[in-house]
This record gives C-alpha cells, sequence and structure tokens, in this order.
C-alpha cells in the first residue's frame, strides 16, 4: 500500500510505468497490475493525486492571470480581465446551482430567480448576457480605479 501511495502522485503527473518502477526499485511488470489487483484503492490514491495537482496546476495559472490582469499593456490586461470575470461569474452561476442541488431542493435564495432564468439560457444566451455585463462595468471599473489608483485587489508577488 505505502508504495502505491508513492507511485499514484508519480503516475497522476504522467510517468510511465518504467520510470515509477526504476523510482520505487520495482519490476514495472508489478506496479502496472496495481490499478488492476487493487481497483478501489488505487482510483481513490491516483484521483486524489490528480486533484492535487490540479489544484497546484490552477494557482499557479492564478497567479500568472493575476500578473498578467496587472500588464501595461491594455488589450493584454483588457482580455484577462474578461476572462477572469467570465469564468468567475459561470463558476458561481454552477455553484449555486449544485448547492441547490446538494440540498435536494431548489436555491432558496435572492439568488434563486437568477439562477432559474441562466439554467434555460443557451450557451450562446449566457455569453450574450455576460458580454453585456462587461459593457456595463468600463464606467464602474474607470470609477474604482480613480479612486485606488494602486490597482486594488490583494498584492500579487513579483
Amino acid at each position: 500500500m505505502n508504495l502505491m501511495r508513492l507511485a499514484a502522485p508519480l503516475k497522476a503527473a504522467g510517468n510511465s510505468w518504467d520510470v515509477i518502477a526504476a523510482k520505487l526499485h520495482r519490476c514495472a511488470r508489478n506496479c502496472r497490475r496495481w490499478p488492476t489487483l487493487y481497483p478501489a484503492e488505487w482510483q481513490r490514491l491516483f484521483f486524489a493525486a490528480a486533484d492535487a495537482l490540479l489544484g497546484e496546476a490552477g494557482g499557479e495559472s492564478f497567479y500568472l492571470l493575476r500578473k498578467l490582469a496587472r500588464s501595461e499593456d491594455v488589450q493584454v490586461s483588457k482580455d484577462v480581465n474578461k476572462f477572469l470575470y467570465r469564468h468567475s461569474f459561470l463558476m458561481r452561476v454552477q455553484l449555486l446551482k449544485l448547492l441547490g442541488q446538494l440540498e435536494g431542493e431548489t436555491i432558496n435564495s435572492k439568488w434563486a430567480p437568477f439562477v432559474a432564468l441562466v439554467d434555460k439560457l443557451s450557451h450562446e444566451e449566457l455569453q450574450s448576457l455576460f458580454d453585456h455585463a462587461v459593457a456595463q462595468r468600463p464606467a464602474a471599473t474607470a470609477d474604482a480605479q480613480d479612486a485606488d489608483a494602486g490597482g486594488g485587489g490583494p498584492e500579487v508577488a513579483e
């Protein structure tokens, strides 16, 4: 079990069974059989390792996007901020829908009508709604930037 615990992160990172076997000083044939011999345990270990790697990669990606959002190139900054805003918006909608499903009932909050509306929209209609919301933000964003010339938001390390 300890060997599988060591092998799962290596496999999740894309290493071959030969590489994993060499690192663990084991036969590649035996390592290859672990997912078949211990499917439940292997899946648990592998998916936990893959999830950790995705979380780490997501954190690195978000860090880079935050740096690009403050780019001196106005077009780069604008595109990155639109991307971040859009995905934040879509994530919140999905999260609200998921929370409603987990509770086994419709969302009982001020967001319920909004989520019900968004749930019925096609991808194109949702994109149009997003584009409209973004178009309404420039004046508010410019006012906020004037008030806080430092750029706002948490600090991003260089």
